[in-house]
């Protein structure tokens, strides 16, 4: 096939109303793996919790690895003003080429 390695970001359906690990797999998920099947034999699945309860669905669709972050319980603090700052930085570098024409690009 084509690519030697596609992965695909899945997630769990917004209905499972069981707590904790969900138990179904997104229909949006399931055609991604589906597409990228078609591109190559070797598809992983990036699950972003606990996907103990969908490795075999996942992997009935075609993964051939589920690679979980497990609960993450706010680990990753800080995630929100890194993309604040991030915005402001880029507010900043378009006022100053959008106003002043500055390229900043540019040494």
């Amino acid at each position: 096939m084509g690519l030697a390695k596609v992965w695909v970001y899945g997630e769990g359906a917004s209905g499972d109303a069981a707590p904790g690990a969900p138990t179904k797999v997104a229909t949006i998920t399931l055609e991604m793996l589906a597409k990228a099947r078609e591109i190559s034999d070797n598809v992983e699945v990036i699950f972003a919790g606990d996907a103990g309860g969908v490795t075999e669905a996942l992997g009935a669709h075609g993964a051939k690895a589920v690679l979980a972050t497990g609960d993450l319980s706010g680990a990753l603090p800080g995630y929100d003003q890194t993309a604040q700052i991030f915005s402001a930085a880029s507010l900043i570098l378009w006022a100053c080429y959008a106003f002043f024409r500055l390229d900043l690009r540019k040494p």
